[in-house]
């Protein structure tokens, strides 16, 4: 990824030879070189060292979910695997943005997989994880949600989320004219995705209409996108879309993300014109069309245009301020009870406190079993519930509307079962990934056919039982797997099994079943 980390957006990273700032910190800290994992530390190791986090100043850093007392069993952040993609996923021939479509083998769920090559040496383990890591750290439903990370010998393999076949920088050849409401509600998205991702200190540099996603048939009554993180390759041929300071490498910050918003927009108004307030010379005859569209744009277009794209970066708005520009802001009224929200409610407020364990088997059954299909119920309640495009839902909006939604005694039982699920953050909202799993039906979830193909997805011998040589390279404890224990000893603990027993299909999905 062209991905960089940054300390603070007040205070800019610069060379050490440069002519800018000269009070300011030195030297830009690069995330992440093509796919190729960083040896820094992570922002957590960061703020053990010197007490000071990664994370912008005044935002606060996404915490785990507080999880029911026992194991603390996880999700491994990266699988290895000797066979290769092939071993796990069923490739197709489309491509698109750089990405490879695909389907899970056991589950037949659709996705999109980036590949990319790495030189293989003895560090190659440290940089994939804390690779996996950046990329799991993402949350937002504006950001293209990573649902595996595989490494073999040569390659890492991050699969991500399905999405449509198109971006927004393609918008312009299947619509001739894009309104300024339907540009407005594009940016609106992307500069909420900018904002999850500069709050765990990832700065884009390279951001382009390419790295737009559209999740459906884009509309103009109907828009939802994504943020594909870009590539380092990417630099040699989207130079258009950099800041000036990212090129000549004065400045690594937030301000490089602002700048390409302003082209962006500046894109899917006019077309290729690059604005300026007063053109050094005449319009070239090439761009006189994209000139011409311009001149009938909005003032209100015009004036968050223009200071996005200030060559002086301290002078650029910040992400805050953008959202409440006149262009973009808009009224959150408090959304109504819809049939989405209801049905949502209803799932969260018969939640009961689930272990660790099956909290990630069940996520694992979410991100590469169920089909979408059966999330879009939840997907949609998401999106009425979160107006502020902050990637979560509150604990108080929840509550407003459970009021709503029960009678008074109902409604304190209801607060009382999400509150001892489990399922809010250490700041007490409900982050996008949560929301899905814990508002959608556990008996959709769980289906047999769903509960079979989790089954097959850790079956990787085929010989119809579990082993602990199958469940350890997915699950793993919050600590990593130590000589006391492992996932594997807690999946048979929770079982009453001994640690040498083996599960079978049957034993699986009774033990899922009563979660």
């Amino acid at each position: 990824m062209g991905c960089h980390c940054f300390r603070d957006k007040e205070s800019p990273q610069l060379p050490p030879d440069s002519d800018h700032l000269k009070t300011t910190a030195p030297g830009p800290t690069a995330l992440t070189q093509g796919f190729t994992p960083s040896t820094q530390p992570s922002p957590e190791e960061v703020k053990n060292q010197t007490g000071t986090s990664l994370r912008n100043k005044g935002t606060a850093a996404p915490r785990k979910s507080q999880l029911v007392p026992g194991s603390g069993v996880k999700l491994r952040e990266l699988r290895v695997t000797t066979g290769g993609l092939a071993s796990c996923y069923a490739v197709e021939k489309e491509q698109f943005a750089g990405l490879v479509k695909a389907q899970v083998k056991e589950s037949k769920k659709q996705c999109w997989v980036q590949t990319c090559a790495f030189k293989a040496d003895r560090r190659n383990k440290d940089k994939s994880q804390q690779f996996a890591r950046t990329l799991r750290s993402l949350d937002h439903p504006n950001v293209l949600k990573v649902l595996d990370v595989l490494q073999d010998q040569d390659h890492c393999y991050v699969v991500y989320e399905a999405t449509e076949s198109q971006c927004a920088e393609e918008l312009s050849e299947h619509v001739e004219t894009i309104s300024e409401q339907w540009a407005a509600n594009i940016l609106r998205q992307v500069f909420a995705a900018l904002s999850h991702c500069h709050s765990q200190g990832l700065v884009l540099g390279t951001l382009s209409l390419r790295h737009v996603l559209f999740t459906a048939v884009p509309t103009e009554q109907c828009t939802w996108v994504k943020l594909l993180l870009p590539q380092e390759e990417e630099a040699q041929y989207r130079t258009g879309y950099m800041a000036p300071e990212f090129k000549n490498k004065t400045y690594f910050g937030p301000a490089n993300d602002l700048w390409s918003c302003g082209v962006m927009i500046s894109a899917l108004l006019a077309g290729e014109f690059m604005l300026r307030e007063k053109p050094k010379a005449a319009v070239p005859q090439e761009l006189k069309a994209a000139y011409l569209k311009w001149q009938g744009v909005s003032k209100e277009a015009k004036s968050l245009t223009l200071s996005l794209l200030s060559r002086n970066y301290q002078s650029r708005p910040s992400l805050e301020a953008c959202l409440q520009h006149p262009w973009l802001a808009v009224s959150a009224p408090t959304p109504s009870l819809t049939p989405s929200i209801r049905t949502a409610l209803r799932h969260l407020s018969s939640l009961k406190p689930v272990s660790s364990l099956k909290q990630a088997l069940l996520r694992l059954m979410v991100n590469l079993v169920v089909p979408y299909a059966d999330l879009q119920a939840a997907l949609e309640a998401f999106r009425e519930l979160d107006t502020d495009l902050d990637g979560a839902v509150s604990e108080e909006e929840l509550q407003a509307h459970i009021v709503r939604l029960f009678p008074e005694q109902q409604a304190q039982s209801a607060l009382t079962a999400i509150t001892s699920a489990g399922v809010f953050s250490q700041d007490r909202k409900l982050m996008y990934s949560q929301f899905l799993l814990w508002a959608s039906s556990h008996q959709v979830l769980c289906t047999p056919s769903n509960t079979a193909s989790l089954f097959r997805l850790l079956d990787k011998s085929h010989d119809k039982k579990v082993t602990a040589g199958e469940v350890n390279p997915v699950l793993c404890l919050e600590q990593e797997d130590t000589k006391e224990g492992s996932a594997w000893s807690v999946l048979m603990q929770e079982m009453g099994k001994a640690r040498e027993e083996t599960v079978t299909l049957a034993e699986f999905c009774s033990f899922l079943q009563r979660a």
